[in-house]
């Protein structure tokens, strides 16, 4: 619920306890945790006692901040995310010619600083052109040597796409591909990609987000279905075990006092004990998961902190 989920320098580091839960944590996403764990009083050399095996857990079930502004500008309380979106990420060179700036006319420059401009109009143009919900963002741009009379001779930038479809990125990620060729045709500049990141999609199970509907309903509280656009830790449960997720609206990084308690009753505390009833039935459980009632526990730090922030909200 932090405002350091908003700037995460690295997609593992704020997930590295459920990665290593269910056992996927890398040597890297090990590394970066392995100071925080020593620093709160655990032991990194034992972070594989902690993963847990498919079938252990009956169902997880996250609260999160939205991140976003859908919920507040819809008026609406609550989101039921239909899943967590996959994420492909590529390093992109461009390559020219550096050159003189004032000596070299413009019809002789081979400008890898105006192919890479180009190529983020491209981008933009060719994601937003498709129906849907997909996002892509150039976050880093680099033009090398990077003088103020110097034509950029190479550009290092970055390339970032979420979508629930990882068919439909694929599809998205070939038209940029073919407008790339003509790009360097255009320019006399050459790309190249490198792909060193590629997240599946991680859809939410549908009978959690019925129950998570249906009690929304009971509560009198309003709700949209809806993607989850960032990383979370229910991404890597999702691996073991059947999960769920509850969007809240935020007011720039406050979060909104939604009731979890009182007299409209509670959200999670009607889902938790329905879960514990039917749990039973569900193939990949026999009882309601220790995540479960972490997660009841979790919440009563929420409301305690949603207490601290309606006075700065209202």
């Amino acid at each position: 619920m932090s405002a350091s989920a908003l700037k995460t320098p690295s997609p593992g580091s704020v997930t590295m306890f459920s990665t290593s839960w269910c056992g996927y944590c890398n040597r890297l996403k090990a590394q970066m945790g392995r100071e925080g764990i020593a620093f709160i009083g655990g032991d990194p050399s034992r972070i594989q006692e902690v993963r847990r095996a498919r079938g252990e857990i009956a169902a997880f079930v996250e609260l999160h901040v939205e991140q976003g502004g859908t919920l507040e500008r819809l008026g609406v309380d609550i989101g039921v995310v239909e899943g967590i979106v996959a994420v492909d990420r590529w390093n992109i060179t461009v390559d020219g010619v550096a050159n003189h700036g004032g000596a070299t006319p413009m019809d002789q420059r081979q400008d890898a600083g105006l192919a890479a401009a180009r190529f983020i109009d491209a981008v933009h143009r060719i994601v937003t052109s498709v129906p849907g919900r997909q996002v892509a963002t150039v976050g880093q741009i680099q033009a090398h040597p990077g003088a103020f009379n110097i034509i950029p001779g190479r550009v290092d930038l970055s390339l970032e796409m979420r979508d629930l479809e990882e068919d439909k990125l694929e599809r998205i990620f070939e038209r940029i591909s073919a407008e790339t060729r003509e790009l360097s045709r255009a320019t006399g500049t050459t790309f190249s990609f490198d792909q060193f990141y590629d997240h599946e999609a991680a859809p939410t199970d549908e009978r959690i987000r019925a129950e998570i509907a249906v009690q929304a309903e009971r509560l009198g509280l309003s709700a949209e279905s809806m993607p989850s656009a960032a990383g979370h830790d229910a991404q890597s449960i999702h691996r073991i075990a059947p999960i769920g997720m509850i969007f809240i609206p935020s007011v720039g990084e406050y979060v909104t006092p939604l009731l979890v308690g009182g007299s409209r009753g509670s959200l999670y505390g009607n889902i938790i004990q329905d879960f514990f009833t039917k749990a039973a039935n569900w193939p990949f459980g026999s009882a309601m998961s220790m995540a479960m009632l972490v997660m009841t526990l979790a919440l009563v730090a929420v409301a305690v902190r949603m207490v601290d922030l309606r006075k700065l909200i209202e």
